[in-house]
């Protein structure tokens, strides 16, 4: 794929939509934590009381409309190990942290939660009879567009200094060996690969997006400004018709023109 140059528009961010991220995922995986050892499964290895109702089922999301778990599922870690939650976290903190300050913080929230909802639509859908927890769909979304969007920089990790397309790849190779020891490693690669397609698309097609969007809101804003010209020229028209002639001379039709424009200079939609 042809790499994109994006500017950084935010040096000296400190990630707050990162880290906000990552405090909700550990509280998220505490509260499992508190809920697991209040309510243990009577009948042996199962899943909490708050697990079950966040974790994603499809049968829950298609057949009981239980659509919040497309997201909420993400938040949610196995319980059983702490290695699941910690290698999300820290890829989570490393890569968001750095596609925060490149891309701002709106535009990771769309690539996070775009990875997430595509990865469990397509664990729903493609492995419906499987249960699925934790953010590899997003570790993948953000994984990808990183290499993309920061192909040639050269980031220092313990003591190496590699590209971040082999960054990536490195990252995205530890990522898969843990989910492909866990049990049930078919799930987590419908939805690595899910949140992967995401990040890819969001790559090529986002930086086309936001130019016609800022294209689209750069007309918007001329056509305001050429219709607050042509109001406030008529509106002086206008005026110069009432020194001349009088307000008695008004039709009914400038009268209301008069009318809607004062309201408009009232709400500040026209310029003095």
């Amino acid at each position: 794929m042809r790499p994109h140059r994006t500017q950084i528009s935010q040096p000296r961010s400190h990630a707050r939509t990162t880290r906000l991220i990552l405090f909700a995922t550990g509280a998220t995986f505490l509260t499992q934590l508190a809920f697991l050892r209040a309510w243990p499964s009577p009948a042996g290895p199962g899943p909490d009381p708050f697990t079950a109702l966040f974790a994603l089922h499809p049968s829950g999301v298609l057949g009981q409309a239980r659509w919040w778990q497309l997201l909420t599922f993400a938040f949610l870690h196995d319980p059983d190990t702490a290695w699941h939650v910690l290698i999300n976290l820290l890829a989570v903190g490393l890569l968001g942290t750095s596609m925060e300050r490149t891309l701002g913080p709106r535009r990771v929230l769309i690539l996070y939660f775009g990875s997430v909802l595509t990865a469990g639509l397509a664990s729903a859908l493609l492995v419906p009879s499987s249960a699925a927890i934790g953010s590899a769909g997003a570790v993948y979304g953000l994984l990808v567009a990183y290499a993309v969007f920061r192909w040639n920089s050269v980031p220092s990790v313990a003591f190496l200094s590699l590209k971040s397309q082999h960054l990536a790849l490195l990252g995205g190779a530890a990522v898969a060996a843990y989910n492909l020891n866990r049990p049930g490693h078919s799930l987590a690669d419908v939805a690595q690969l899910a949140g992967l397609a995401f990040g890819l698309l969001f790559a090529a097609y986002e930086p086309r997006v936001t130019a016609r969007l800022r294209t689209l809101e750069s007309r918007r804003r001329a056509h305001e400004a050429h219709q607050a010209a042509q109001t406030r020229q008529r509106v002086d028209d206008l005026l110069d018709k009432i020194n001349r002639e009088g307000m008695a001379q008004l039709t009914r039709r400038e009268r209301a023109f008069l009318r809607r424009a004062s309201k408009l200079y009232r709400n500040g939609r026209i310029g003095e």
